[in-house]
């Protein structure tokens, strides 16, 4: 992951990262006891070709 601020003039920027931080945080590092740093760089790592690839969208059902 990459730090980057929302763009000037844009408030929407602000809400799709809310957004994205609250769908990490429940539904990867809330799901997972890690055991190690490695295990947790691995299911980080994982995580956002499933959120952007695997599942359905939202608006799909």
């Amino acid at each position: 992951m990459r730090l980057e601020f929302s763009r000037p003039g844009n408030p929407t920027d602000g809400a799709f990262v809310e957004s994205y931080n609250g769908y990490f945080l429940t539904e990867c590092l809330d799901q997972h006891r890690f055991a190690s740093l490695e295990e947790a760089r691995h299911a980080i790592e994982a995580w956002p070709v499933e959120y952007n690839k695997g599942r359905p969208h939202r608006a799909l059902g």
